[in-house]
């Protein structure tokens, strides 16, 4: 039986889960681990927990337009730019050396451009070094795309505190959900390696 790549099994789940909510931005499959927001409870949206939290960082998301006049939308589960320029930080604090980080936006296309061109999305004032397109999810009568920025071959230490910061033009657009992932340094992944496969020839003894 053939495996299944970390796209097949995306595809699969978009499809399974239907009118997909927020939450199913996790991408099953893939290395990452996730803190996701998919509620904005407030018009302020400043410092705001991410509704999944990983135990690989803390952060916060900070939200502001300019000017602004966001709306919540969906039951006040989106963001609703109401054709302003939008602003918002994901903000967060390494518990683990980090190599590799993602964020991941679901939102509704832009009215004119392509979903890809709307938000232009920095990593402490460095642009995303690879952009990719996850794939959709229909939700009611939005069909909202998914993205995600990588950026590659960093060197956040344990305890380094990193910014994230998207900001899009103005256009009727709504976000439904950030997600930031992490990639631990390779030698925090080989140790790990090492140490699982030390166990099993333990067993087989």
């Amino acid at each position: 039986m053939k495996s299944l790549t970390p796209a097949a099994i995306l595809a699969v789940a978009l499809l399974a889960a239907g009118a997909a909510s927020a939450s199913t931005i996790g991408l099953p499959g893939t290395t990452g681990v996730y803190s996701t927001w998919d509620t904005f409870p407030s018009a302020a949206f400043t410092g705001d927990a991410p509704d999944t939290a990983s135990t690989s960082f803390t952060g916060t998301l900070d939200f502001s337009t300019t000017p602004g006049s966001a709306i919540l939308t969906g039951g006040g589960q989106r963001v609703y730019t109401n054709e302003n320029a939008s602003l918002f930080t994901v903000a967060g604090t390494s518990t683990v050396a980090i190599t590799d980080l993602q964020i991941t936006l679901k939102f509704t296309a832009p009215g004119t451009g392509t979903p890809a061109d709307f938000f232009t999305v920095a990593l402490g004032g460095v642009g995303a070094g690879t952009l990719g397109y996850l794939g959709n999810s229909v939700e009611g009568a939005n069909t909202f795309q998914i993205y995600e920025w990588t950026w590659s071959n960093l060197s956040i230490a344990a305890g380094q505190s990193f910014s994230i910061t998207a900001a899009g033009l103005p256009d009727h657009v709504s976000i439904d959900a950030v997600q930031v992932g992490s990639v631990p340094e390779a030698s925090t992944s080989i140790l790990g390696a090492l140490a699982a496969g030390a166990m099993l020839v333990r067993r087989r003894r």
